[in-house]
């Protein structure tokens, strides 16, 4: 990304003020989306690995860290969850678009 110095580690530092607030809000709501996840899971599977991003396999806890460090896979999951958010909103409108189905 030509608005972005790649860091292995921290977050991304932004030479533009519009990519950043992108990133800043796309990783947002991926914290907001794994701490829902969290909170919904129990204790055991919360220290089990369930993620494999980048030749890695992350717990949920690990995830969240990697995503609040914005880690270099942080970034990549951050990335993922931005992608399937917006996936699943189109398959929303979609099903919207389709109207109540009937049984008859």
């Amino acid at each position: 990304m030509a608005d972005q110095d790649d860091s292995d580690e921290g977050e991304p530092v932004y030479h533009n003020a519009e990519a950043e607030r992108v990133f800043q809000n796309a990783r947002e709501q991926a914290m907001e989306e794994t701490q829902r996840w969290i909170r919904a899971i129990s204790e055991d599977e919360r220290e089990r690995p369930q993620v494999y991003v980048a030749n890695r396999t992350l717990t949920p806890l690990e995830m969240l860290q990697e995503i609040e460090e914005a880690t270099a896979i942080g970034r990549i999951l951050i990335d993922q969850l931005s992608a399937h958010r917006v996936e699943q909103a189109r398959r929303q409108e979609e099903i919207d678009a389709e109207g109540p189905q009937s049984d008859d």
